[in-house]
């Protein structure tokens, strides 16, 4: 009864020490594992300033920057969001390290600001005092628009004209307006700035070019893809653009009909029999294939050869027999009378020689 109390009691704390070393290794993992950056006194390690680049989904596919993932907020004390585009840069500045837990971000000339949980990657990038890391794009008014008209834009900005400069800083975050782009108006004079979103559709048609190092990188990429494509010799057709699908269903279209042709020239039909059987007539319309005609020809040759006569023997070789009631010519042999005699015979019944 005792061993199997000990027993017991000594299965059990083998369990709760393996939970308790389980426990320990989940808060040792969870407590060192970064989240973006860490928060309170993992901070001191961090070098500032630094630069987080907005990733580019597609460099080599598409020709300029769409919307990036990074999103931004409170220019100017607005507490909205937006988002910028892709292979611009921010700038981190410094960890706010107050209740909202925040980092302050400059941006177009602008200080931001972005949730301490956003995940940042450190570029290794430096920039020239006059060098842009953010969009430089001047945005102009569609002819015969009135801002004060248009839905979704902001009460701060209906009233812009011509006597604003307008810069493009970003999309709108929220999914439900994604028509929506976040701008700063400056008066001529440079004493008015305003900001806010306004309907992209009212502004002339236009596209956000990548950074100018993002840009560069885009030229290399598609110049030395050029290079490892061999050109073409000239007068020879171009490679064929387009999907697998139809490249497939291409080449199923042209090697089908060629299959089919070589199957249809190789294998044999009934409409070939009589062209077999004609191959065994003679030159003379005779079929001696024929059972029927092989009779015939070995009748008329029995006929034939009965019909012949030799004469009187020569050296000791048969005949002697009139042919017709003629004297035997010269005394024996083959009398080229007979030939001549015999040569009534109707031509189609027997080949002449």
């Amino acid at each position: 009864m005792k061993k199997n109390v000990l027993k017991t009691l000594l299965i059990f704390v083998l369990v709760l020490a393996v939970l308790l070393a389980a426990c320990a290794f989940v808060l040792l993992f969870y407590s060192t594992m970064p989240i973006a950056f860490a928060e309170g006194d993992e901070q001191d390690d961090t070098q500032y300033p630094f630069y987080v680049k907005a990733a580019v989904s597609n460099l080599e596919g598409n020709e300029f920057a769409g919307v990036g993932t990074i999103v931004v907020r409170g220019a100017h004390n607005d507490t909205r969001e937006f988002l910028i585009p892709e292979s611009y840069f921010i700038k981190i500045v410094q960890n706010v390290g107050n209740m909202d837990q925040i980092y302050e971000v400059e941006y177009a000339g602008l200080t931001l600001y972005i949730p301490m949980d956003t995940t940042l990657v450190p570029a290794d990038v430096t920039f020239k005092d006059d060098e842009k890391f953010y969009p430089d794009v001047t945005l102009t008014l569609a002819e015969g628009v009135d801002l004060s008209t248009l839905e979704g834009v902001d009460s701060a900005l209906k009233k812009l004209d011509d006597t604003y400069t307008i810069n493009f800083l970003g999309y709108a975050a929220d999914p439900e307006t994604p028509n929506l782009i976040y701008v700063k108006a400056t008066s001529d004079d440079g004493k008015t700035e305003r900001f806010g979103f306004v309907p992209k559709s009212a502004f002339e048609p236009f596209n956000i070019p990548y950074q100018a190092k993002t840009q560069a990188e885009r030229d290399e990429l598609l110049a030395l893809k050029e290079q490892e494509t061999p050109t073409p010799p000239a007068g020879s057709l171009p490679a064929p653009e387009g999907s697998l699908a139809l490249k497939i269903i291409l080449i199923i279209g042209i090697s089908l009909p060629a299959v089919i042709i070589v199957i249809l020239l190789f294998v044999p039909s009934r409409h070939d029999e009589p062209v077999r059987k004609s191959r065994g007539a003679s030159s003379d319309g005779r079929d001696y294939d024929d059972p029927n005609a092989a009779s015939r020809y070995q009748s008329d040759r029995q006929r034939y050869d009965q019909s012949r006569s030799y004469g009187a023997p020569r050296d000791g070789y048969g005949g002697g027999q009139p042919y017709g009631g003629n004297p035997p010519y010269n005394g024996g042999g083959y009398d080229p009378r007979m030939d001549r005699e015999v040569r009534g015979y109707d031509p189609n019944d027997y080949d002449r020689r």
